[in-house]
């Protein structure tokens, strides 16, 4: 009886344990994957897969994520990567530019100082600007008439170089010609050099102010003018 008895208990401890395996085994394994079932969307019944074939390319595939997409950078619009920002040109700057650019004139009455004595003397210019960016070079023709107790006449071939500032054009001036003085009659070089200031209020007309010294080789000629001058481009 006592051998049956062990043999019992022993049979019945192994089918416990038999069966503690048989629960843990299955809790461990994985679900068994179901089958999609077709629907409208997806007749075919497939599971969609991640990857994707690259368009134009025979049997190569192209992985997507959410993080490969984030890493990318956002697309360049081709003809805006490399433009330059665009500087306006400020409007005094550009008044100067164009009454000093192409063809202009001007008129500049004013007083006339020689050896002591004060007259009178009208002077013109006529030139053809160019803006060079920095600077605005204007070669012109000049002519100019003094009258005190003598008369002077001077023509000549000048340079004036414009300094724009805004609205503003100070500018410097020289020339070298020919000239004639009365009583006694003298004929000469004239010879030029001075300066002044023109104020743009329209890009085809400007006022300022002029001050020069004016010789006359072969003669006591040898004058300061300074007055107002008018000037307008065509």
């Amino acid at each position: 009886m006592r051998s049956s008895s062990t043999s019992w208990f022993a049979l019945t401890a192994a089918s416990v344990v038999m069966s503690v395996s048989s629960v843990s085994a299955a809790q461990q394994s994985p679900p068994p994957v179901q089958p999609a079932t077709p629907s409208p969307s997806n007749p075919s019944g497939r599971v969609p897969s991640s990857t994707q074939q690259a368009p134009g390319e025979a049997g190569t595939t192209t992985t997507t994520s959410a993080a490969t997409t984030a890493a990318q950078p956002p697309p360049v619009v081709e003809g805006t990567a490399m433009r330059a920002p665009v500087v306006e040109e400020p409007e005094g700057r550009m008044l100067v530019a164009r009454g000093n650019t192409g063809f202009q004139a001007s008129v500049a009455p004013g007083v006339v100082i020689v050896n002591g004595e004060a007259g009178f003397s009208l002077g013109v210019r006529v030139g053809y600007g160019f803006d060079t960016g920095s600077v605005i070079l204007v070669p012109s023709g000049r002519f100019a008439g003094y009258f005190f107790d003598r008369t002077a006449l001077a023509v000549m071939p000048s340079l004036k170089v414009l300094l724009p500032i805004d609205r503003w054009a100070p500018f410097i001036e020289g020339g070298i010609g020919y000239g004639h003085v009365s009583d006694p009659s003298t004929n000469g070089a004239a010879y030029l050099a001075g300066g002044g200031l023109m104020v743009y209020i329209d890009p085809r007309f400007a006022i300022g102010a002029e001050a020069y010294y004016q010789g006359i080789s072969g003669s006591d000629f040898n004058a300061v003018v300074f007055g107002p001058t008018f000037a307008a481009a065509f």
